[in-house]
Formats: structure tokens, C-alpha cells, sequence
């Protein structure tokens, strides 16, 4: 996936949501989980991302 310009992407929310899902993930605990593999992936990031929102790419 190529960043736009500006830094924002939108990512596929129906894909992404049922992907943490399958893995039993809340938003909360995929955040923490992104934490503990050293990614910065906030939760206001996933929150965002699955409300369909773009979101900074970093």
C-alpha cells in the first residue's frame, strides 16, 4: 500500500476488524499486543482505522 502525500491512509475496516476478531483481540488488547512487538499502533489508530477514517502513517 503506497502513503499518500499527506501521511493518511484509509485501510479496508470490515477487513481489518474481522481479522482481530478471528485472532479475539479487543481494540484495546490489539493495541497493547502492537505495543509488545514494539509497533506504535495506537488505539485511537484502531478506533479510527475501523470507523473507516484514514489514519497517520508512520
Amino acid at each position: 500500500m503506497i502513503a499518500p502525500q499527506d501521511g493518511r491512509l484509509r485501510l479496508d475496516r470490515q477487513r481489518l476488524k474481522q481479522h482481530r476478531k478471528r485472532l479475539g483481540f479487543s481494540q484495546e488488547a490489539l493495541a497493547e499486543y502492537c505495543f509488545d512487538q514494539r509497533l506504535c499502533v495506537s488505539i485511537a489508530s484502531i478506533k479510527r482505522a475501523e470507523s473507516g477514517r484514514a489514519v497517520l502513517y508512520r
